[in-house]
C-alpha cells in the first residue's frame, strides 16, 4: 500500500514539474524578438522580345559546280552551330537562372542547324554559292534594384536604379545565295574560278513557322 502511495506521489510531482516547464516555455517573456533586417537586392522587372538580330559576317557554307546544261538547278545543305548568349551583366548571380527559366533556354548552350535550299534555274556554266549568318531572337531584360526593410509596409520599394541585359536566342540562320557566271566560255575547265562574275543575289530569312522566305533579290548588269 505504501509503495502505491509513493508511486502516485511521484506521478503527481512529475506532472506538476512538467506543466510548469511547458507554461514557462510559452510565456511571452521567453519568445525571442523577431530580428529586423534591411538592405538592397535586385529582381527581374520585365523581359520583352525586341526582334531579331544577326551577328558576324556572311560565311561561305556551300559552293556548287557549274551547270553542264541550261535549266539545271542545284540543291544543297548548309550546316552550322552557334549558342544562346547574352550581353551585359546580371546584378546578382541568382537572376541569371531566373532569366533562363523565363526565357526557356540556357545561355551558352549550342544548337545545330541544317538548312536545305534549291537554287533558281541555271544556265550552262553558271553556279551558285550559299552563305549563312548567325541569327538570334533578341530580348531585353530589365533588372530593378529594391530597398527592403522588414519594419516597412510594403517591405520592398524600388530605388529607381535599373540594369539592362540583352539575351540572344539562337534561331535558324539567315541565308544568301549568289549566282555566278563565266562569260564568253564555251567549255568548263579548272580555271573557271578565275573569271567569276556575280549576276544575282537572293536573301532568305526564316519566318515564325521555321520556313524560309525570299525577302530580297539583287540583280547586277553583266557584259
Amino acid at each position: 500500500m505504501k509503495k502505491n502511495i509513493f508511486i502516485v506521489t511521484l506521478i503527481i510531482l512529475f506532472i506538476y514539474v512538467f506543466s510548469s516547464l511547458v507554461l514557462a516555455s510559452v510565456d511571452d517573456n521567453n519568445i525571442p524578438e523577431k530580428r529586423h533586417s534591411e538592405g538592397y537586392t535586385w529582381k527581374i522587372k520585365s523581359i520583352n522580345s525586341v526582334g531579331t538580330e544577326t551577328k558576324g559576317n556572311w560565311k561561305l557554307g556551300y559552293e556548287g559546280e557549274p551547270a553542264r546544261r541550261t535549266g539545271e538547278s542545284d540543291t544543297f545543305t548548309i550546316s552550322t552551330s552557334y549558342s544562346h548568349s547574352f550581353s551585359g551583366s546580371f546584378a546578382i548571380e541568382t537572376l541569371k537562372p531566373l532569366a533562363e527559366l523565363q526565357l526557356g533556354y540556357t545561355f551558352g548552350k549550342s544548337l545545330d542547324f541544317s538548312v536545305s535550299k534549291t537554287s533558281s534555274s541555271l544556265k550552262k556554266g553558271e553556279y551558285v554559292k550559299g552563305y549563312f549568318m548567325n541569327n538570334y531572337e533578341k530580348s531585353k531584360i530589365i533588372q530593378e534594384e529594391l530597398y527592403y526593410n522588414t519594419k516597412n509596409n510594403p517591405i520592398y520599394r524600388p530605388t529607381g536604379k535599373t540594369k539592362i541585359v540583352y539575351a540572344y536566342e539562337a534561331i535558324l540562320p539567315k541565308i544568301k545565295l549568289t549566282y555566278h557566271m563565266s562569260p564568253n566560255r564555251s567549255s568548263i575547265d579548272n580555271n573557271y574560278l578565275n573569271q567569276i562574275q556575280i549576276y544575282k543575289e537572293e536573301y532568305y530569312e526564316p519566318n515564325h513557322n521555321g520556313q524560309y522566305e525570299l525577302v530580297e533579290v539583287i540583280e547586277y548588269k553583266t557584259p
